[in-house]
């Protein structure tokens, strides 16, 4: 969840409701500049854009790098806090330094047997078989190397007996493989940025756990939630082994989740906060239940963050209220839109950039629609609706999974989890 009242530095809003706008309570200072280039030749993935943008002068702990299809374009943004720098989000042409794939996928161990089960093949009652496609594998292997190669470009073969992944290239990459192993990863490859900079806490998450800094259960249920929306938003790789966190949670307090997939020995999680700066540290051996498949088992990772307070009364952005109806507690809060085109599977990227045009104005959704849909789940298209999840994270809109919900016990400024049903003309 970011704090929306940000975006006020960067744009004006256009509100579908008249609402005051409340000041953001946090610091000025000078703002942080970036030096983009048009142009880069580097090795085509994020780590070696990111070396050569540090190069640049660039705050790289500031920026996001997404891979365009086909590795031949990069977007590079920055979609925080406008106190601290402006909105960026540019396209850039890569020149590759290489098309062999053995120097593009430098990550080459990683867990596909722990990949959550939700993003496996469903039978005919939809419950999840024990198949996973070659989508969400590369879908992986993309997201570990911080790449965007598609089936355009490789090959894939999966061989669960063997537990390998071999990618062949095509096209610009003929001639070219790499062979990948399904193996524990480790905690380290969760990180694409392991700084995540600003983090917004309700008012009283704070407070609380620093009465209780030595209680497991207090940390677990004020900052660690909140913090690892804002982990998730920089470091999407997580997104394929959230239920695994999820169960990590539930280990690294004695218990046992509802849904668990998977069981953590000797799980270590720390917490730190001291003059605003916080970090979190995870470890462990992760094992997939009732099974000897290790998932993650090397090391541990650290994360960082600057703390803020979110006084802010507004909910869903900077001018719209949570509505009366809605309960802290209930994960299935709603908001109805209505939007004056059609839309299908096809055309998801559209109807985000007019949602987001309603309540931000045409020009802000314009100037960053190529990177709009990365804050939502779209699902349930029917043929005169859609539902709209923000995800936790955002930049758009704030909003909370529906396990965060248990920080309400402290908070004394609620956290909702809510979706928007987009009915179409």
């Amino acid at each position: 969840m970011k704090k929306l009242i940000s975006l006020l530095g960067a744009v004006t809003l256009t509100a579908t409701s008249a609402t005051a706008v409340v000041a953001c309570h946090t610091k000025t200072s000078d703002k942080d500049t970036f030096n983009i280039k048009d142009s880069y030749k580097v090795i085509p993935n994020g780590f070696s854009l990111a070396e050569q943008l540090k190069k640049d002068g660039n705050n790289i702990d500031k920026l996001q790098i997404k891979f365009l299809p086909g590795l031949t374009k990069a977007t590079i943004r920055y979609m925080g806090v406008t106190t601290k720098s402006d909105f960026i989000s540019k396209t850039v042409n890569i020149e590759s330094a290489t098309n062999d794939l053995s120097k593009i996928i430098t990550k080459k161990s990683i867990s596909i047997a722990g990949i959550d089960k939700k993003f496996y093949e469903k039978d005919e009652n939809g419950k999840p078989t024990n198949i996973i496609s070659n989508d969400v594998i590369l879908k992986a292997i993309n997201l570990l190397n911080q790449t965007n190669l598609t089936t355009d470009d490789v090959d894939l073969v999966y061989k669960p007996l063997e537990t390998k992944i071999e990618l062949t290239g095509k096209g610009q990459f003929s001639g070219t493989s790499v062979e990948l192993n399904d193996e524990p990863m480790e905690w380290t490859d969760l990180l694409e940025q392991s700084n995540l900079n600003e983090v917004y806490f309700p008012k009283g998450l704070v407070e609380a756990f620093q009465k209780e800094s030595g209680n497991l259960g207090t940390l677990m249920m004020t900052i660690f939630p909140v913090a690892m929306e804002f982990f998730g938003a920089r470091n999407p790789l997580l997104e394929l082994y959230q239920q695994k966190l999820t169960d990590f949670g539930y280990d690294a307090m004695g218990g046992s989740g509802p849904y668990s997939e998977s069981k953590t020995i000797d799980p270590k999680v720390e917490a730190k906060i001291s003059d605003n700066k916080g970090s979190i540290t995870l470890g462990g051996t992760l094992n997939k239940k009732d099974s000897s498949i290790t998932i993650f088992s090397k090391g541990s990772l650290t994360f960082n963050f600057t703390v803020l307070i979110d006084e802010n009364d507004k909910y869903v952005t900077s001018t719209h209220s949570p509505l009366e109806s809605w309960k802290a507690t209930d994960p299935n809060n709603e908001i109805i839109e209505t939007l004056s085109e059609h839309y299908d599977q096809n055309s998801q990227a559209k109807l985000v950039h007019d949602l987001v045009a309603k309540y931000y104005g045409k020009d802000f959704a314009t100037k960053f629609e190529n990177v709009l849909l990365e804050d939502f789940w779209v699902t349930d298209f029917t043929p005169t609706s859609a539902i709209l999840t923000p995800k936790p994270g955002s930049m758009i809109f704030r909003n909370h999974d529906k396990s965060t919900l248990i920080v309400n016990i402290f908070a004394k400024s609620p956290a909702y989890s809510y979706h928007i049903k987009v009915n179409f003309a």
